[in-house]
């Protein structure tokens, strides 16, 4: 008895200290900032937007505030996946609603403003800005710039244009001169943005987008770390500046689930009903989108907000919007991408592995039919394109319970698809005994393992290429060309 209680006891010590480095990493993090000299791109940022500081004293505050939700969280009976840092994470996402509450109300549903998420949700958010804008115009450990986007209602510019202007050329020496000309063929190599040239595109009223911030920030890469753990998809994080009076995008939807996270500033955002696809598995084209956007109302959106600092966004997949700052004032947020497993993603890949007990077909030729068919399934069949639960990964080598009785499901509709020819890898058999065969494979524990063993491989963003290894794994989704042919049938939303 004295043992179990002694182990019990460290186990809640344990976990305390796991819940206290989730809170604490953005002081840590920024006090190891202090000592480092100060970058030019990163000052032109904080020029524009001004970040909250701490001092010791609020500091002393949000310790104890945070000790005691602690310890009330350890009281709690744990209700959803993960350690406990990885349900804060989550749950640190979604405030002032409950994981519950999100998943019943917002997830896959509607989107859903975040307000009142108390004072220190900014000081917190605002500490990975900081990072990032020091880490702007520096490599990555494997050799990368970040990636910058420079635009106005989806037109771009590069940095090189800014010093083919007159009056910059004249003030620029031989030596800069040829600098800057080589700009545009840094460009091809993802070349930094200076604080002169980004300087430019925001007097111009240019938005600024720095893309895969988890690939140079490490309290970003933390940050999707935690996330990614609790549930089992990849994320990214993108951080966006605008200055006062401009609107960076026109309408348009992602294909990733979205939370918008405001730093500084104020930014309006217009979220409408309706999708035009019903879960899409990628962006559309600007021309495509020109299609839709004349019949979308403002005055009847599903949601008009104004975010403030602090506040939050959940956009869902496919849901078009567009944001604008109708301020003088510039405005930065923080944009937390979903990067959804697709079910159709996995069963591709599941096929692939079960292949030797499914046909003796050469490996080429049957990923090819499988590939064809697949997307042609995908594209009339939205349940196809659903994401995996959150948590879908159990904590063994398995799936979760609630992942494999869709699992099943989706393999059957994967297989029996009425535009599926399998013809070509039945090894002779008929139709119903290779559809049989191979759902007994697909199903089979073996596969299952070895599938999750793969998907679990790629949802570490502290791996600088677990980002393209996530979009090399959405073998079937990425290679679906026309995205606006998929089916808009309403179906039941997927729970968490």
């Amino acid at each position: 008895f004295i043992s179990s209680v002694y182990i019990s006891v460290l186990l809640v010590v344990l976990q305390f200290f796991c819940f206290l480095d989730f809170f604490f990493f953005f002081q840590a993090e920024d006090g190891i900032r202090d000592a480092q000299e100060s970058r030019g791109l990163g000052d032109v940022y904080k020029r524009q937007v001004s970040t909250q500081s701490t001092g010791d004293r609020e500091l002393r505050e949000m310790a104890s505030t945070r000790l005691l939700a602690a310890l009330v969280l350890l009281a709690l009976p744990a209700q959803v996946q993960g350690t406990p840092k990885q349900q804060s994470a989550l749950a640190w996402l979604v405030e002032p609603l409950s994981l519950k509450e999100f998943s019943e109300s917002c997830h896959a549903k509607k989107p859903c403003h975040l307000r009142n998420r108390g004072d220190d949700y900014h000081d917190r958010i605002s500490q990975i800005a900081d990072d990032l804008f020091e880490k702007l115009d520096t490599r990555s450990k494997a050799g990368r710039f970040p990636e910058v986007r420079v635009t106005s209602m989806g037109r771009d510019v590069e940095p090189f244009r800014f010093y083919q202007k007159p009056e910059v050329r004249t003030q620029l020496s031989k030596e800069d001169l040829r600098e800057a000309d080589a700009r545009e063929a840094r460009i091809a190599d993802k070349g930094p943005w200076d604080a002169a040239a980004v300087g430019w595109g925001l007097q111009n009223k240019f938005s600024i987008k720095q893309a895969n911030c988890q690939t140079h920030s490490r309290l970003a890469r933390k940050l999707g770390s935690w996330l990614s753990g609790m549930i089992d998809h990849q994320v990214r994080v993108n951080l966006y500046i605008s200055p006062g009076m401009s609107q960076g995008f026109d309408l348009h939807f992602d294909a990733d689930d979205v939370f918008i996270l405001q730093l500084s500033g104020s930014k309006d955002w217009v979220v409408h009903g309706d999708p035009p696809v019903k879960f899409p598995i990628r962006d559309w084209s600007d021309s495509n989108l020109r299609n839709i956007r004349p019949g979308l109302n403002d005055a009847s959106a599903a949601l008009s907000t104004t975010l403030g600092p602090g506040d939050g966004l959940y956009i869902p997949r496919g849901w078009v919007h567009k944001a604008s700052v109708k301020e003088d004032e510039a405005s930065a947020h923080v944009t937390v991408g979903i990067m959804e497993t697709y079910y159709v993603d996995v069963l591709y890949d599941a096929m692939v592995i079960a292949r030797q007990g499914i046909t003796s077909v050469e490996v080429g030729v049957y990923e090819e039919v499988v590939l064809k068919n697949l997307q042609a399934a995908a594209q009339h069949n939205v349940e196809l394109r659903w994401a995996l639960p959150y948590g879908w990964l159990s904590q063994g080598a398995g799936m979760s319970p609630k992942a494999l009785v869709t699992w099943s499901r989706v393999v059957r509709l994967g297989l029996e698809s009425d535009s599926a020819d399998w013809s070509s890898v039945r090894d002779g058999h008929d139709d119903a005994h290779f559809k049989d065969t191979a759902f007994d494979q697909l199903t089979s524990e073996p596969v299952i393992e070895e599938l999750v063993r793969r998907r679990k491989s790629v949802l570490d963003p502290e791996d600088q290429h677990a980002l393209e290894a996530m979009q090399a794994y959405r073998q079937v989704t990425s290679r679906i060309l026309h995205a606006d042919s998929l089916s808009r049938a309403p179906r039941r939303i997927p729970d968490l």
